[in-house]
């Protein structure tokens, strides 16, 4: 079972909001796992370590750049398909990935690549 530590997703969408509205940076966590994949559960941990944290941040940050959603709106259960990201804009969000953070994605992976949360997974085992 892969833990997915959200609270930095959360911080960073909320970083978001504050800057496109000005309100205070506040991070919401939830208090229990909730179902994401059948072998994935999504928890709230206090701290992220630096490399998670930039990680979910630079993922965050690709993702966003393909969709018009608003930020608050994106949870880990987010179908990519529901954000209109196809397999270019897949590729484009895993190119992203790998040059900022210098990692290499399987192509396989990238492929199962369903959910946002699929790709927080993704992230967590490099």
């Amino acid at each position: 079972m892969t833990v997915v530590d959200l609270s930095a997703l959360s911080a960073f969408k909320a970083k978001l909001e504050a800057e496109e509205g000005d309100q205070p940076v506040v991070a919401e966590t939830e208090d229990a796992p909730t179902e994401v994949h059948e072998d994935t559960t999504v928890a709230s941990q206090p701290e992220a370590d630096s490399f998670t944290q930039k990680a979910l941040e630079t993922a965050t940050a690709a993702i966003l750049r393909h969709t018009d959603t608003d930020p608050s709106l994106l949870t880990a259960e987010t179908s990519l398909d529901s954000l209109e990201i196809g397999k270019i804009a897949r590729c484009a969000i895993a190119s992203t990935i790998e040059t900022e953070l210098k990692v290499e994605l399987l192509d396989q992976d990238v492929e199962a690549w369903h959910s946002i949360g699929d790709i927080l997974v993704t992230i967590q085992e490099i």
